[in-house]
């Protein structure tokens, strides 16, 4: 009886990586065509990859933040004012994209820092 209890404990803390695990199993499966495996392509890898480093670069710090024992709701705002003002700069303004990366990081990094203040000298 306390087997089970250790199996179904160790199943629930990883249901995450079974879930990822049978859904590349599938994906792998289905997503043959012409005898090439479409799924498994480095083009599709590379737009997987592409599609989520954003919001995997935005959860190491969120990851972090809550590690800490905080929470921090402005990271989806700020992300996108300086996506926003990215595009801005290069669409409008005219600017390259390096200068334009740059002053957004820039402005970017001002915000968290005004919030940072906020929260550790205003107790917000």
């Amino acid at each position: 009886m306390e087997n089970k209890a250790k199996v179904k404990a160790v199943l629930k803390q990883m249901q995450s990586v079974i879930a990822l695990v049978i859904i590349f199993v599938v994906a792998s499966t289905i997503c043959v065509k012409d005898g090439r495996n479409n799924f498994l392509d480095i083009r599709n890898l590379m737009n997987v990859l592409r599609a989520v480093s954003e919001n995997g670069i935005i959860a190491i710090g969120m990851t972090l933040i809550l590690i800490l024992g905080d929470i921090d709701l402005s990271v989806g705002s700020v992300v996108g004012l300086i996506s926003t003002g990215c595009a801005y700069l290069m669409v409008m303004s005219g600017f390259g994209f390096i200068p334009a990366v740059l002053t957004s990081l820039v402005i970017g990094g001002l915000f968290g820092l005004f919030n940072g203040l906020c929260i550790t000298k205003l107790h917000l």
